[in-house]
């Protein structure tokens, strides 16, 4: 496993032309003003390793006017500094898909070495992402379960289970959440001496088992955070975001914001290494 240290994308839906983000391989924030481009980030970082998107959302219309094509990269900290490099272009039969890797080897066994495909479900997490748990969907972790050989049958789980609450107990020092438990299919649960749990606290139970599952079943893979504190109050969230900060200093962290409250809280935790700003 390594680090990321840098992304670039040339003509990748809302972004015109090439822009590189270079990485510190710590904490980094990304900041973008609303709707322009910061979602679109953590889709390229998962296109770019393991397509599985509609062609014709990836290129935009500069691109194909310029007869340029869409392009993603990832350079990785490893020996080798890897480069993987996905590529959309217009030929006569359609579009084409290429997936590079420099300076040589399969892109598939480099990609299982550096950021394997089932991380991509539990190391990539979205704001959507975490609503749609907390409307009952499916958890990141629970879809890279899948591509995992034995992580129920191994102390994966508890280790997760001990993680994910120390983590939450930091972000909600009061609270009725006793533990955060996760079955062998990857799903996290609570256990609690109340009835119910207030938003904020529900909140923080889902982003902290997601990072617990990222950093303690993809150890060494970074963890890409798109938005982790939407929805919750500006005490809450910067509560979360000094517990967050702690919690993934010595990993790389890569958090994609547009909210200036969320910006300010990750600041003031004097644990970010690098910031940046960009305009899709």
């Amino acid at each position: 496993m390594a680090s990321i240290l840098s992304i670039v994308l040339r003509n990748y839906r809302r972004f015109r032309g090439e822009i590189e983000l270079p990485l510190s391989g710590g904490i980094d924030i990304v900041q973008t003003p609303p709707g322009m481009g910061k979602s679109s980030i953590a889709e390229a970082v998962a296109w770019c390793l393991a397509g599985e998107m509609p062609r014709d959302d990836v290129m935009n219309a500069e691109g194909r006017l310029a007869d340029e094509g869409a392009m993603v990269s990832l350079t990785f900290s490893d020996p080798r500094r890897t480069v993987l490099e996905r590529s959309i272009s217009s030929s006569s039969g359609g579009m084409m898909e290429r997936a590079d890797v420099r300076p040589d080897g399969s892109f598939e066994e480099q990609r299982e070495e550096l950021f394997p495909a089932s991380c991509i479900y539990s190391n990539i997490i979205s704001g959507i992402s975490l609503e749609m748990v907390m409307r009952g969907g499916r958890t990141g972790g629970e879809r890279a379960v899948e591509g995992m050989r034995g992580w129920g049958a191994s102390d994966a789980p508890l280790r997760a289970s001990m993680e994910g609450t120390s983590l939450y107990l930091a972000m909600m020092p009061e609270t009725a959440v006793s533990c955060i438990v996760f079955d062998r299919g990857g799903r996290p649960g609570v256990q609690c001496d109340a009835a119910g749990i207030g938003p904020d606290e529900y909140r923080a139970v889902v982003l902290s088992s997601a990072l617990a599952f990222a950093r303690e079943s993809c150890p060494g893979v970074p963890v890409i955070l798109d938005e982790p504190f939407e929805g919750m109050g500006i005490h809450a969230a910067g509560q979360a975001a000094e517990a967050v900060a702690g919690f993934m200093e010595g990993h790389q962290l890569v958090l994609l914001l547009s909210d200036a409250n969320a910006i300010d809280a990750m600041r003031s935790t004097g644990k970010v290494d690098k910031e940046l700003e960009i305009k899709g």
